[in-house]
């Protein structure tokens, strides 16, 4: 079983869960409902993530390891993703987004 860093937050069934290999697949789909969406503001997303091996591969290797990169989850489904970015004054730039159906329900907000 692969450990991973979980934050509870200030809504019990909303967790943050460090990604690792066993999520791909919920990432992957929740990317592939919202490509019109994530297009729509010119982000990279959609296109970064053609396939499920896509999404593996920069779980496993990702292009900064300084970065925490955390899926959101509302019980067991996926929501969206946050990341956390090291900077080197010694703060951190986040950064994420939701899928579609997943906006404007306040996950952006949560503690």
């Amino acid at each position: 079983m692969e450990r991973r860093i979980i934050i509870c937050t200030s809504k019990p069934e909303v967790t943050l869960k460090q990604l690792i290999r066993s999520d791909a697949k919920a990432y992957f789909l929740l990317i592939d409902k919202s490509r019109d969406h994530f297009s729509q503001y010119e982000d990279i997303t959609a296109k970064k993530y053609p396939n499920e091996k896509s999404v593996l591969e920069s779980i496993l290797h990702p292009a900064n390891p300084k970065k925490l990169r955390f899926g959101i989850w509302d019980g067991e489904t996926f929501v969206g993703m946050v990341g956390l970015t090291h900077l080197k004054n010694g703060s951190c730039e986040t950064g994420g987004w939701t899928g579609k159906e997943f906006c404007r329900k306040g996950y952006g907000m949560i503690t």
